[in-house]
């Protein structure tokens, strides 16, 4: 079976449209890191009513949940990667799984997280 090459034009348009998505998720990433570092330092210094560090961690997972598969997509696979790590630590924390994963599991991955996050917005001159 033959396969059919793809016009130039098209490739042209593919590549300008990845490079624009790129872009609007490298400054969803700036947003984002800085969030979930303001999420992160919170639960690190501790003292938070458990309420409230169950709001962090989730939303540091939700925060991982979105970041996962578009990363991936994007070319940015070890943040992907470590995402997922994230959304599943704070995932098994929230819903109190065996063995149990501490909010300080959470801060570390998350740590990886973002340091993925800064050195992908270094590299991108940010």
């Amino acid at each position: 079976m033959e396969r059919e090459s793809v016009p130039h034009d098209t490739r042209s348009m593919i590549a300008s449209r990845l490079s624009a998505l790129r872009i609007r998720f490298l400054d969803v990433l700036e947003t984002r890191l800085n969030e979930v570092e303001a999420l992160r330092d919170a639960l690190e210094a501790g003292g938070l009513p458990q309420a409230v560090r169950e709001d962090h961690v989730r939303a540091i997972c939700f925060a991982a949940h979105k970041t996962v598969g578009v990363a991936a997509t994007l070319g940015f696979a070890d943040l992907g990667m470590l995402s997922q790590r994230v959304e599943l630590a704070a995932t098994d924390h929230l819903e109190h799984r065996e063995p149990p994963t501490t909010p300080r599991m959470v801060v570390a991955l998350t740590d990886d997280m973002l340091g993925e996050m800064a050195l992908i917005l270094a590299q991108a001159g940010r």
